[in-house]
């Protein structure tokens, strides 16, 4: 397995940035209606931590949530966007947040699931954050151009094998991150690609992809998701126990006889030590809000699937894709 370094951008948070998680957990402000609960969130302002750019598809459908939040709640919601690092700069600030209910950010796995890897050195845990809720789903897929060679998947690793390293895939540099995971089980598997690691988004591996500069790319659906309704892209298969129902017509790796489930997920969590009945009002306004019909086209049209998970059963979700993670990397 031969890698090339590519575009590496290290994450810095910027002071405006740091100027805008400089309340966090502080609440204050009004609030919009009277509808929320009498005792929390008590007409202060409920704080998400996005720990990646405005514009992207977290941060977009975070924003959508927060307003059907904020209505539920009868307390305003408002996003920190505080990116680097993959998202660990904000899960960093979020995990030493006042745990008063107020502050809450986005986890989403399995790259939150970074601190697994010694070599990443972060200082928070799993136990640093307890489960709020679960957004949504983004299948992780295997990209080629629509004039590639490779018709299907098998016909990819074919080639791969019949001439180790010649065919470039871009890949990421977060070891937990969904593409980086995949390509890794897909290493241990056997199937061996030239992987370019590339830092500076998954449009930016799909620019590459177009222009020739790769010749494959995995990663979110969202990422794609313009080019292959163009026509330009081919996907292969698809990182998820069972078809999304956005790509009906492309394999999962299971029915390929790959055992591998690396689709991204996107969740909320809380500083460690926020009160369950706090986090249990946050759910309950998530999950009606995840029912406006207008929020699920807004996320199917970026490439994710609606998926609740209720904080109940999130810690159990995490721990299960964490173990997943030790496997695939050798950490176990």
């Amino acid at each position: 397995m031969r890698r090339t370094i590519g575009a590496v951008v290290v994450g810095i948070v910027t002071l405006a940035a740091v100027s805008s998680c400089a309340n966090l957990g502080r609440g204050g402000g009004t609030a919009p209606s009277a509808s929320g609960n009498s005792s929390f969130p008590n007409h202060k302002v409920v704080q998400i931590v996005v720990g990646y750019d405005a514009g992207g598809f977290t941060d977009v459908l975070t924003r959508i949530v927060a307003k059907r939040m904020a209505a539920e709640l009868g307390s305003e919601v408002q996003v920190a966007n505080v990116p680097g690092a993959g998202g660990s700069v904000g899960l960093s600030e979020l995990a030493v947040a006042h745990p008063d209910g107020h502050t809450i950010g986005t986890f989403n796995v399995p790259s939150a699931l970074s601190y697994i890897d010694p070599a990443r050195r972060l200082a928070y845990h799993r136990d640093s954050f307890v489960p709020v809720a679960g957004l949504a789903l983004s299948p992780t897929v295997v990209a080629v151009r629509a004039d590639a060679p490779w018709k299907t998947f098998k016909d990819l690793v074919a080639a791969a094998a019949a001439d180790p390293g010649s065919i470039t895939l871009a890949g990421g540099t977060n070891s937990t991150s969904d593409d980086a995971l995949t390509v890794t089980a897909l290493e241990k598997d056997g199937v061996d690609f030239n992987v370019v690691t590339i830092d500076t988004g998954g449009a930016d591996k799909t620019t590459q992809l177009l222009g020739g500069q790769q010749q494959v790319t995995v990663g979110s659906l969202g990422s794609v998701q313009v080019a292959v309704k163009s026509g330009q892209v081919r996907l292969l298969a698809q990182a998820t126990s069972e078809r999304s129902t956005l790509l009906p017509d492309v394999p999962t790796f299971t029915e390929l006889g790959y055992d591998i489930n690396t689709s991204g997920s996107i969740t909320l969590a809380a500083p460690a030590g926020t009160p369950q009945e706090y986090t249990a009002v946050l759910d309950a306004a998530i999950k009606s809000a995840l029912k406006d019909p207008e929020l699920v086209k807004t996320a199917n049209a970026a490439g994710a699937d609606i998926a609740y998970i209720s904080s109940d059963e999130l810690g159990k979700y995490w721990k299960k894709q964490e173990d997943a993670a030790r496997e695939i990397l050798g950490l176990k």
